[in-house]
């Protein structure tokens, strides 16, 4: 028997509604002036805080960026000497290179070489007989002393003096027993103990000699660097030197693009390479949480003066592919992103001044930009 359920009055099951995507990739295409373009729900978008700015235009002032290096002032590095010639000791609190030192801070210990008379070992031998002898004979004139003492025939007076004469007998015994000894087990050395201190604080840049060490008289030790006070040396070819005012400030930058600050030139010795036709300049390092060392690579920025042509967008707003491309997201419409190239000519004070890939006014991207490239690429979804 056929039954309808058509008009028992049961509505018919529908399928729940879909959620809004919370992002939609168009793209990419072959080209690249049709690359992808990323739409996001009104969601999503709160949710990758994106925010955006305009480019503006003005590329600032122009510049000229050379390569620089850090160097130690003349006269920041000394040499250390041994005073005279002996064998080194270690110190109580050695220092090793690297380690910051302060001033009078001992390095090491000293022992002086002495020079070796002619039948050194003899004549000792004969100053600890001589010695020996001199102790008996004290003895002797001592027990005499009280003997007549004893005997109501001495004075006290000469019992007195024998005592000094033994005493003064014994020391010379004893003294010449410890030199006597002293030859036998190094003939050369001293009785005395020399400190080789550090001149001034700084850092200990190199060990040349280590406790053990028999060095002769001005041989070095060790070198000592102060670090506080660093230097930036500019090579500039010949034919630029002459724009450059002498006493020019300058922005440093380090390789990776970041700011580092504003330094004034020093007054440093004229100094040039003949072979790459180039003269230095010199600026003191700028002080801050970097930590400069010397022989670190930084780029200078030389201001010529002349106001440049183009825009600039914030420093966040430029994001970089793999080959080292320079990228941002432009806003195209409601909720709609797209990414353009772009070439960034260079960096100063928080904004990347562009050659070219934007107009003056265009809203791009400054926050959640790598959001939106994970995304695009499938990292995001």
């Amino acid at each position: 028997m056929l039954v309808l359920a058509a008009g028992c009055g049961v509505a018919p099951k529908t399928s729940p509604e879909k959620s809004e995507v919370p992002a939609k990739v168009s793209g990419p295409a072959a080209k690249e002036s049709e690359l992808a373009t990323v739409k996001l729900s009104a969601d999503a978008e709160k949710r990758l805080g994106i925010q955006i700015a305009e480019a503006v235009s003005g590329g600032g002032t122009d510049v000229r960026r050379f390569a620089g290096e850090v160097v130690l002032p003349p006269g920041r590095a000394i040499v250390v000497g041994a005073p005279v010639a002996g064998t080194l000791s270690s110190s109580p609190a050695p220092a090793s290179p690297g380690t910051m030192v302060r001033r009078g801070q001992e390095m090491f210990a000293l022992t002086p070489l002495l020079p070796l008379p002619r039948d050194l070992r003899v004549t000792a031998e004969a100053d600890a007989q001589q010695a020996r002898t001199r102790v008996e004979t004290a003895k002797l004139q001592l027990a005499r002393a009280e003997k007549l003492l004893r005997d109501d025939v001495g004075t006290v007076r000469a019992l007195e003096a024998a005592k000094n004469e033994l005493d003064i007998g014994a020391s010379a015994l004893s003294a010449a027993e410890a030199r006597l000894e002293q030859i036998k087990r190094a003939p050369l050395d001293g009785d005395v103990r020399l400190s080789v201190t550090a001149p001034r604080d700084g850092v200990i840049r190199q060990l040349t000699a280590a406790p053990g060490q028999v060095v002769a008289g001005g041989a070095p030790l060790f070198e000592i660097a102060d670090m506080r006070a660093l230097w930036i040396k500019a090579a500039v070819y010949v034919g630029e030197a002459q724009s450059i005012a002498p006493r020019t400030s300058v922005a440093v930058e380090s390789l990776s693009g970041s700011a580092l600050g504003m330094v004034p030139a020093v007054a440093a010795p004229p100094t040039g390479d003949a072979l790459s036709s180039t003269v230095d300049f010199y600026f003191a390092a700028p002080s801050g949480t970097h930590e400069f060392k010397p022989g670190e690579r930084v780029t200078v920025l030389v201001p010529s003066g002349a106001a440049r042509d183009g825009v600039n967008v914030p420093w966040p707003a430029i994001t970089y592919d793999v080959n080292g491309g320079a990228w941002v997201y432009e806003k195209t419409g409601e909720r709609t992103y797209s990414r353009r190239r772009v070439s960034v000519d260079r960096t100063a004070g928080g904004r990347a001044y562009l050659s070219s890939g934007v107009r003056a006014g265009t809203p791009v991207v400054v926050n959640g930009v790598a959001e939106l490239w994970g995304t695009e690429y499938g990292a995001g979804k």
